[in-house]
């Protein structure tokens, strides 16, 4: 649930219905704060589900959208938690997250309208982080690994969506404390993805991971 007017119509002092009010606690897992966080500049919560995004701006009528001219400053309820908070103006949570271990469902609910996030990619990496907190993108699974080169070269290959980030991992035993990267990341452009490792100890075994990044 995202908008910038919704905790407002729904649970300022007065107006809202007793029901608005109890729907808006219990559903959607905010109370309302504030009309106007009076910014528009957000930053991630570290322990929440967006931890590793960008600091980013909404649309302040000069990004193609529209000016979001009242977000909404709102705070944690019945076992939300923060996920994004506003930078300057008043402060104040942005957005809040629950996970579903009371009942009810997993929800994300923002103060202002996701859509006028001014940057592509950082709206994008919000959203994909969205998705996979509902579970409605799939892990990456590695495919069998194709060897060449004599057993020096290992081709590996795995499900993915297109757009998000990928990370291979590998270590030489199962006993290492670590996992060492790869190469960079990856960033997805179809459903199946690849990567090569070109060297490989022809007398040892490697084991490898891959996980979604964002």
């Amino acid at each position: 649930m995202n908008g910038s007017e919704i905790a407002w119509d729904l649970d300022r002092t007065s107006g809202p219905s007793t029901g608005d009010r109890n729907f808006y606690h219990t559903q959607l897992r905010a109370q309302f704060i504030n009309d106007d966080a009076n910014t528009y500049n957000f930053t991630p919560v570290t322990t929440g589900i967006f931890t590793n995004n960008a600091t980013s701006s909404f649309d302040n009528g000069t990004h193609g959208t529209y000016n979001v001219a009242f977000p909404d400053v709102v705070t944690t309820t019945n076992g939300s938690s923060a996920a994004i908070t506003y930078l300057a103006g008043v402060g104040g949570t942005a957005g809040v997250q629950y996970g579903g271990s009371g009942g009810g469902g997993k929800v994300v609910n923002w103060g202002f309208p996701f859509e006028t996030i001014t940057d592509p990619a950082v709206r994008d990496a919000y959203m994909s982080d969205v998705l996979r907190y509902f579970g409605a993108i799939p892990a990456p699974r590695l495919q069998p690994m194709a060897v060449t080169n004599n057993g020096s070269n290992v081709f590996l290959s795995w499900n993915s969506s297109s757009g998000l980030k990928y990370r291979v991992e590998f270590k030489s035993s199962l006993t290492n404390a670590t996992w060492l990267p790869l190469g960079a990341d990856i960033t997805a452009t179809n459903t199946m993805t690849s990567a090569t490792d070109g060297n490989v100890p022809t007398t040892k075994q490697k084991y490898y991971r891959i996980f979604l990044v964002n």
